[in-house]
């Protein structure tokens, strides 16, 4: 819950102005969860969930400097706002308390915390191939290139296209990273929650399994009549003469499907060239001719 600030009703107050407004009211919080709330915080102990995890996440040192311990736990901060809610002379630890006593998220990171109990369904910061991979499938969504402030290569005519997959994968884990820092809102932790989440799959064999396609390899001994005619069917195309170095048979399809289900999807190129021409080769059926 974002901080609420208290509104001051000024119309009708006349002559009084606002320092007559301090003077005519002239009131102290009576202790520290009274100061708290009259700032409009809600406190944490009337929140469920991961509030405490969330908080020791995000203030860690304040919460290891007031405990005074050195790995704090979530029930170490629940006891100390709890003893000192009632303190009457708070104010040289109000401001600490209003981060580690308080519903108040800060960062889009505390915020998921606080909703998942982890960030660990996002992408570990140290990955950058799932950050490719998670790139190169999300490309083209609308306003998602634009969204991380990453311009792909313009596509060229008779050329196979450029995808830089590198340079995108660093653009989305710089908007990623920088994101879960951010103060949270609802449309970016939406926004980091899906674009920042790994794909699951790294190769193209893995893509195909997650998908529930594998029956359909013609790598399976079980496809063998399939693999004959797949290899019939393609041995005349152009561009499977071009790749194919392994002989005139259908044993040649076998080498080819098998050495590239293994192709990963964080190099450049297999998005966009080998998948499909994979899918089409590979697999019993499919409407794509490569």
């Amino acid at each position: 819950m974002a901080k609420l600030f208290p509104v001051l009703v000024l119309s009708g107050l006349g002559t009084i102005g606002v320092g007559g407004l301090y003077g005519f009211s002239g009131l102290r919080p009576k202790d520290l969860k009274q100061y708290l709330e009259w700032q409009g915080f809600e406190l944490a102990s009337n929140k469920d969930g991961n509030i405490w995890k969330s908080i020791l996440e995000e203030h860690r040192d304040i919460v290891k400097r007031r405990t005074e311990k050195q790995s704090p736990q979530e029930q170490d901060i629940r006891d100390w706002c709890s003893s000192h809610l009632s303190k009457k002379d708070y104010e040289t630890f109000k401001d600490d308390a209003s981060k580690i006593c308080v519903n108040n998220p800060r960062t889009v990171r505390a915020k998921i915390i606080q909703l998942d109990g982890s960030i660990s369904s996002l992408i570990e910061s140290s990955n950058d191939e799932e950050y490719r991979v998670a790139y190169i499938f999300r490309k083209h969504i609308k306003g998602f290139t634009q969204l991380i402030g990453f311009t792909p290569p313009p596509k060229e005519e008779g050329k196979p296209e450029r995808e830089n997959i590198v340079g995108g994968g660093e653009a989305l884990k710089k908007w990623c990273l920088k994101s879960l820092e951010s103060k949270p809102d609802d449309s970016l932790i939406s926004n980091v929650k899906t674009l920042c989440s790994p794909k699951g799959f790294k190769t193209i064999k893995e893509l195909i399994t997650k998908q529930k396609e594998h029956s359909n390899l013609l790598t399976d001994h079980s496809n063998v009549s399939d693999l004959q005619s797949k290899w019939n069917a393609i041995r005349q195309r152009d561009s499977w003469k071009h790749d194919n170095t392994s002989g005139e048979n259908s044993s040649s399809l076998m080498k080819w499907c098998l050495d590239n289900e293994e192709k990963k999807f964080s190099e450049e190129g297999t998005f966009s060239e080998i998948y499909p021409k994979f899918r089409f080769r590979c697999l019993k059926s499919t409407s794509l001719e490569l």
